[in-house]
């Protein structure tokens, strides 16, 4: 059973995104600043490659599937009532950052989330992966919103995106999750 929030009380949120994708930053920052939610930023410590190589090599590492360690090592959601994953996809799947992130969660059974997906290609399989990896988890997916760079802009998209996300658009109870 997820947390509840007292009646007449706002949804508490969590966004987690990877350092590396300025579009998840923005649309993190986008759902902070509506939601009132916080932010985690998760970091692969290994050290990046520049350029088109860190396109390439994550393409080849999202492949290999969550290969490395990242910061925060353990990422505690009790306190919340809802998860946001943001993630660029490659190759089908979120990048490993985001893969470990997930597996980092604690005290995330029974909860809510809603995955985002940012890629210039069809992100079915990267939205897919997620669901997959925090059913795992124990979490439930409550929604998917595939977005494109330019989708970022559309004032649509995003108002149906933040009412998924507080439970506005009744697919689920406020809070539940």
């Amino acid at each position: 059973m997820g947390l509840r929030p007292p009646l007449g009380r706002t949804v508490k949120v969590i966004v987690i995104y990877p350092s590396g994708s300025r579009a998840a930053r923005l649309l993190g920052e986008r759902i902070r600043d509506a939601c009132d939610a916080d932010l985690v930023v998760v970091r692969q410590i290994r050290r990046p490659h520049p350029g088109l190589a860190l396109y390439l090599l994550g393409g080849i590492r999202a492949l290999c599937s969550g290969a490395g360690l990242i910061e925060p090592g353990s990422i505690d959601v009790s306190s919340y009532h809802r998860i946001v994953i943001c993630t660029p996809g490659r190759v089908g799947r979120p990048v490993n950052a985001m893969e470990r992130a997930i597996g980092a969660l604690a005290g995330c059974e029974g909860k809510g989330a809603v995955v985002c997906a940012i890629s210039g290609s069809p992100p079915d399989r990267t939205l897919a992966a997620l669901e997959a990896a925090l059913a795992e988890r124990g979490v439930r997916a409550i929604g998917g919103f595939a977005f494109t760079p330019r989708d970022l802009g559309d004032p649509r998209r995003i108002d149906a995106l933040l009412s998924r996300i507080t439970g506005r658009d009744g697919g689920e109870a406020e809070g539940a999750g």
